[in-house]
C-alpha cells in the first residue's frame, strides 16, 4: 500500500536533505505525536541511500518501534533490514538498516566504516551514554557522518531543550539547555498546526473533584521522584483511590474508552480493584507479551473499557479511539508528560476530543497556564551542590540532607545545620539564625495513630502568620490555620499573576512580536495562521479569509483594520482559550492592555 505524503511532511523532508547536504552538525526534527514522524523518517532514508548509495541506520529505544518504523519504510517499495536481537534479526544485507542500540553495541565494528547517516527516533530518550558511544566510534571511520533526531518532545528532565538553536535561528538561553546534543531545530512540526488542520484531536483538560497529595514528593540525586515518597502519596490510600476511581468511571460515562496512569505496581492494583472487572485489565512491565497483545487487542477494539497500565504506555503505542486519559500518578518529566498525552491525539471516526483527568497536580507543575502545546521547561537549579550539609532536626532528631549554600568566608556550622562565628555562636540576622543549606524544613515523615504520615513541624527558614503565630514554609499562602499569609496589595499582585497565567480567562496582552501567513485547512478553507508572542505567552490563531458567514468575516476584518492591512503589528490583543476546542479566541485588537492597580 502506497501513501501520500502531506505538505507539511513533505516539507520537513526537502529542509533536512538541504541541511544534511550542508553539514555535519547534528539535526533535530520535532514533530508533534500523529505527524506521521515514521513516514518522515522513511522518506529521509529512502532519499539518504538513493543520493549517495551508502547505508543509513536508524537506531529506535525497543522493539515495538523498530517493527513499526520498518514496515512504515516498507510503504515506500524499498527493502530493509533488521539488526535487533529481540525482533530476532541481526541482517546488514539492505542499505536501510533499523536497529536497537545494545545489539548494534554488541556488535560495533561492523557498523563502523559503512554508514553516512545515523537517525535517532525518539532522541530525547535515545541521548544515551550507549548511543553517544556508537556515534563516536561510527564518526572516527568516517568524519563526514550525519547525525538527525527526531521527537515530539526535544527535552529531558533537568537538562532542558537538546537543541541549541531553534527554528527561527534563535540560541535557546543557556537556564533552558544544558549542554545540548543537537546544534539546531531544523524542523517544528507543531501540535497547534496539526489540530487547526484536523490532523489530530484536541484533548479537553477535565475538572477533578478528589486528588492525591503530591506537595512531599521527594527527589533523588537524579532527579526522579524517590520510591518511598510515590508510596507514601499513592499507596494504601483505600477511601481516596475509590473515590478518585469513581470520579473518573462518573465522567467517562458517555466515553469508549479510558487508560489509567498509575505510579507502582501495587498502586495498578488498587485502582483495578475499583474498576467494573468485566470491563477491565491492567498491563505492567512484568505482563507476558502473549498476555499484553490480547490485553492491548481487547482494548482498541472496546472490549475493554478500562485499562491500567504501570510505566508501560508512554512511547510508541497508539490507540486511536482512547478518549480518556486518567493520570493517577506524578511525572518529574515535562517529557513523559508530553509522551502520556500523545497516547490521546489520534483521531479516529467518532472520536471528538479527548478527556484529560490530572489527580495528582502534572498540568499545575508543567503547564501551569493550561497550554498543553507550552510546556515550562528549565535546567535543573544551579544552586544545587556537589557538598551536602547534615542538618539535624531540632524537634525530632532526625539527619536531614541538603544541598550546602556558597560559604566563600569559610564559616563553621553546628549540628543543625546553622553558620556559627569563631565562638560557635549562630550568626544572627533580623529574620533568625542562617541556615548553611538551602533547606526550609525538615523531611521526616512520622506515622500518626490513625496510620497516616505528618511531616515534622521544624522549619530553617519560615514566615510567621501574623495572626496566630504559627510557622509557615515562607512560599505558603496560608497557615496551618487557614489565615492568609499575604498582604491586600500582595493579594491583587498574585490573583493579578494567576489572572494572566489562566488562559481561559478574558484578558489583554501588548503584543511583542507577530508573524502571519497564509495556509489551507483541513477542509481546504484559505485561512491566515497569526502567531503572536506576548509578555506572557505565545499562541496562534486561525482567521478565515474568506466566509459566507458573517461572524468570521468580522473577525478578519478588524485584524485588517487594525494593522493597516497586516502592514503594523497589533498594539495589544484581547483572547482567551476556549476550553472546548482548545483554540485561542481573539476578541479584539489595540485595546488598553492589563494592568494590576497594587
Amino acid at each position: 500500500m502506497k501513501y501520500t505524503l502531506r505538505e507539511y511532511q513533505k516539507d520537513a523532508i526537502d529542509t533536512t536533505i538541504k541541511w544534511l547536504k550542508s553539514t555535519t552538525d547534528p539535526g533535530l526534527i520535532e514533530a508533534f505525536t500523529g505527524s506521521g514522524k515514521s513516514l518522515i523518517i522513511s522518506e529521509i532514508a529512502k532519499t539518504v541511500t538513493g543520493m549517495t548509495g551508502k547505508k543509513v541506520l536508524v537506531l529506535q529505544p525497543n522493539k515495538e518501534l523498530l517493527q513499526q518504523n520498518a514496515a512504515k519504510y516498507r510503504l515506500t517499495g524499498e527493502q530493509c533490514s533488521l539488526y535487533s536481537a529481540s525482533a530476532g534479526s541481526k541482517s546488514l544485507r539492505h542499505n536501510v538498516v533499523f536497529a536497537t542500540a545494545l545489539t548494534v553495541k554488541n556488535q560495533l565494528e561492523k557498523f563502523c566504516g559503512k554508514f553516512c547517516l545515523v537517525i535517532l527516533d525518539e532522541a530525547d530518550a535515545s541521548l544515551t551514554p550507549t548511543i553517544l558511544g556508537i556515534i563516536d566510534s561510527i564518526k572516527s571511520k568516517n568524519p563526514n557522518l550525519r547525525v538527525l533526531g527526531l521527537t515530539s518532545s526535544p527535552y529531558k528532565m533537568g537538562q532542558g531543550y537538546i537543541y541549541k538553536i531553534d527554528v527561527n535561528d534563535k540560541p535557546v538561553p543557556e537556564d533552558k539547555a544544558k549542554d545540548p546534543f543537537f546544534t539546531k531545530q531544523i524542523v517544528h512540526i507543531s501540535g497547534r498546526d496539526l489540530l487547526a488542520q484536523g490532523f489530530v484531536s484536541p484533548v479537553i483538560i477535565g475538572a477533578i473533584n478528589e486528588s492525591y497529595d503530591t506537595t512531599a514528593l521527594e527527589l533523588n540525586s537524579m532527579g526522579k521522584f524517590t520510591s518511598q515518597s510515590v508510596d507514601r502519596a499513592f499507596v494504601g490510600l483505600g477511601r481516596k483511590t475509590s473515590a478518585i476511581v469513581a470520579d473518573v468511571i462518573s465522567q467517562s460515562r458517555d466515553r469508549r474508552s479510558v487508560l489509567f496512569f498509575a505510579a507502582t505496581h501495587k498502586h495498578g492494583e488498587e485502582i483495578l480493584a475499583s474498576l467494573p472487572p468485566e470491563l477491565s485489565s491492567i498491563v505492567t512491565d512484568k505482563t507476558t507479551a502473549s498476555e499484553r497483545e490480547k490485553i492491548v487487542r481487547d482494548f482498541t477494539e472496546c472490549r475493554l473499557k478500562y485499562l491500567v497500565n504501570v510505566q508501560v504506555f508512554t512511547r510508541g503505542t497508539d490507540f486511536p479511539k482512547l478518549d480518556v486519559i486518567a493520570l493517577l500518578r506524578a511525572t518529574e518529566s515535562s517529557a513523559l508528560l508530553h509522551q502520556i498525552i500523545g497516547r490521546a491525539v489520534r483521531i479516529a471516526p467518532g472520536k471528538k476530543d479527548c478527556l484529560l483527568l490530572d489527580y495528582a497536580g502534572n498540568i499545575d507543575n508543567h503547564h501551569p497556564d493550561g497550554d498543553l502545546f507550552n510546556p515550562v521547561i528549565k535546567t535543573w537549579s544551579d544552586k544545587k551542590s556537589d557538598s551536602v550539609i547534615i542538618a539535624k532536626c531540632e524537634l525530632c532528631q532526625t539527619e536531614n540532607e541538603f544541598s550546602a549554600r556558597p560559604n566563600d568566608e569559610g564559616y563553621s556550622y553546628d549540628s543543625s545545620g546553622y553558620f556559627t562565628d569563631l565562638n560557635g555562636e549562630r550568626i544572627l540576622t533580623e529574620h533568625g539564625a542562617i541556615p548553611s543549606h538551602y533547606g526550609r524544613r525538615c523531611m521526616a515523615l512520622h506515622r500518626q495513630q490513625d496510620g497516616s504520615f505528618e511531616q515534622c513541624s521544624y522549619f530553617w527558614t519560615f514566615k510567621k502568620c501574623p495572626e496566630c503565630g504559627e510557622k509557615a514554609d515562607i512560599s505558603a499562602r496560608y497557615c496551618v490555620n487557614k489565615h492568609e499569609l499575604i498582604n491586600p496589595n500582595d493579594k491583587l499582585i498574585t490573583d493579578f499573576r494567576a489572572m494572566k497565567k489562566d488562559p481561559t480567562r478574558m484578558q489583554c496582552d501588548k503584543v511583542l512580536s507577530w508573524s502571519h501567513h497564509k495556509t489551507l485547512s483541513a477542509a481546504g478553507n484559505e485561512v491566515l495562521k497569526v502567531d503572536l508572542i506576548t509578555e506572557y505567552r505565545s499562541f496562534s490563531v486561525w482567521l478565515q479569509v474568506r466566509s459566507s458567514k458573517t461572524y468570521f468575516i468580522k473577525q478578519y476584518d478588524a485584524l485588517i483594520n487594525a494593522t493597516q492591512g497586516l502592514e503594523l503589528m497589533p498594539l495589544s490583543v484581547t483572547y482567551k482559550r476556549n476550553l472546548k476546542t482548545s483554540f485561542y479566541e481573539v476578541y479584539a485588537w489595540n485595546q488598553k492592555a492589563d494592568e494590576c492597580s497594587a
